[in-house]
């Protein structure tokens, strides 16, 4: 026991001295230093890929407006009403009786709806022309004592023109009728009266009696009658 050296123990730790062991198997963790993760992705779209899009809709837009314009176009067609076929000349000669008809009475219609102008429109035409009235009357019952059928207007007055205030012969009339034939017949009365007959003229549906009231006075009765 002599011959062995002493054994030398660790020299004791200060207290403030924390104490290290060298441990051999001792090794570094892996997760020592954590690497610093790559950035994430842009989330928004490339443009190219907005023009795409915005393309395709263009295209689907115009073949949507496309088939709109094409059914509209044929329903209009299918609506247009067809060409009636004559099937023999006796429809062809009813048509034309029809239209003929037709044009007739539209005719008739028309001439009707000119109306002659009242007995005093037709006086102040006349007195525009030189004539010279006094004593004027516009009623019926003024100028007759029974009033002819089918009369719609009448004017009566003195003529100065036929003596200048001094005879009886001076009266005279302007008579408007609703037809011609009611305003023959009173022509007619007018002729064949009893005792001194004025002048008496006809134009259309107006009868006009009175001495001195011929010549331009019965031009101005032609264009104001009908």
């Amino acid at each position: 026991m002599s011959d062995l050296e002493p054994t030398e123990y660790p020299k004791p730790l200060e207290p403030t001295e924390l104490a290290r062991i060298n441990n051999p198997y001792e090794i570094t963790s892996p997760y020592d230093e954590i690497p610093t993760p790559p950035p994430p992705p842009k989330t928004g779209f490339p443009l190219k890929s907005v023009l795409i899009g915005f393309l395709i809709f263009l295209v689907i837009a115009l073949l949507f407006l496309v088939g709109i314009l094409i059914s509209n176009s044929s329903h209009s067609t299918s609506n247009l009403p067809s060409t009636p076929t004559v099937n023999s000349d006796a429809q062809t000669a009813t048509a034309i009786t029809e239209n003929a008809t037709a044009f007739a009475a539209n005719t008739a219609t028309a001439t009707a709806t000119i109306q002659s102008k009242t007995a005093l429109q037709i006086l102040a035409d006349m007195q525009a022309a030189g004539l010279q009235p006094y004593e004027v009357h516009a009623t019926i019952s003024e100028c007759f004592t029974k009033a002819p059928t089918g009369l719609q207007s009448v004017v009566c007055f003195r003529n100065v023109n036929v003596c200048n205030l001094s005879c009886d012969e001076d009266m005279a009339w302007i008579e408007v009728f609703d037809n011609g034939s009611d305003a023959q017949a009173d022509y007619q009365s007018w002729v064949q009266s009893n005792g001194p007959v004025p002048q008496v003229i006809l134009s259309g549906n107006c009868v006009q009696a009175g001495n001195s009231m011929s010549g331009t006075y019965a031009q101005i009765l032609a264009q104001d009658c009908r």
